[in-house]
């Protein structure tokens, strides 16, 4: 039998507590205010980690960016440019920190979380046009 981490079990209940409709189950912006509250308390020590967190925006389309540097890097880093789950209607950089601050630990590399515009506000190709704009700049 597999166990789930404890982490993802606590999202999981949060995101399925008695009274909230289902996940998919009304507008795009219902949905990203229930994933958002079901992720609030998910990465609470993210910011004592020892990694530097700037945001921009950059590009033709001026997508806002977070990135993530850590504190030790190696002379010729890499650098990764992140996209955040979703299905390109619902998340967002900063609910994916504590995913991209592993990375940048993990990997020792420079992380570039792109905040990539959502459907259906604003429709397909807007997310692929923010990431192209981000990987060109």
């Amino acid at each position: 039998m597999t166990t789930l981490d404890p982490h993802f079990a606590e999202f999981l209940e949060r995101i399925n507590a008695p009274g909230l409709p289902a996940t998919f189950e009304g507008s795009p912006t219902e949905w990203r205010a229930r994933i958002a509250a079901a992720s609030a308390s998910s990465d609470r020590a993210v910011r004592t980690r020892r990694i530097t967190i700037r945001e921009r925006r950059i590009g033709h389309t001026l997508v806002t960016v977070r990135i993530y540097t850590p504190s030790e890097l190696p002379r010729c880093a890499p650098t990764l440019v992140y996209l955040h789950p979703g299905g390109f209607i619902s998340g967002s950089a900063a609910l994916s920190e504590g995913v991209a601050v592993r990375l940048a630990e993990q990997t020792r590399s420079i992380i570039v979380s792109v905040d990539y515009r959502l459907a259906p506000e604003s429709p397909f190709p807007a997310a692929l046009e923010d990431t192209c704009a981000v990987i060109e700049y």
